[in-house]
């Protein structure tokens, strides 16, 4: 080969060394805005996450709050009824065992 095609060859190679080396540049700098886009995704999603939970817990809070209370309330109920009842029942055992005018 001649010192032309060598020269040329060089030139060749070095060109292409630089287009590799500005591409991967680029394809780094790609990656890194992406990584941060990503970081910033993670940290939105984290603190919605955290909301979420939070959410949940009161939720539940208030669930359980609820049915306390409903079973207070019934449990009031059901001891009103059975007194009730037996007030009755006493009633009736009074009438149904007064003597008998003759």
């Amino acid at each position: 080969m001649t010192i032309a095609a060598y020269e040329t060859l060089y030139e060749s190679s070095i060109a292409y060394g630089i287009r590799k080396a500005l591409m991967a540049e680029q394809k780094r700098t790609d990656l890194n805005a992406e990584m941060m886009h990503l970081q910033l995704r993670k940290k939105d999603l984290l603190a919605e996450a955290s909301g979420l939970k939070e959410t949940i817990k009161e939720s539940q809070a208030k669930a359980n709050e609820k049915r306390e209370t409903e079973e207070k309330q019934h449990a009031d109920d059901i001891e009103r009824i059975v007194r009730t009842n037996e007030q009755l029942k006493t009633s009736l055992e009074n009438l149904l065992a007064a003597p008998s005018k003759k």
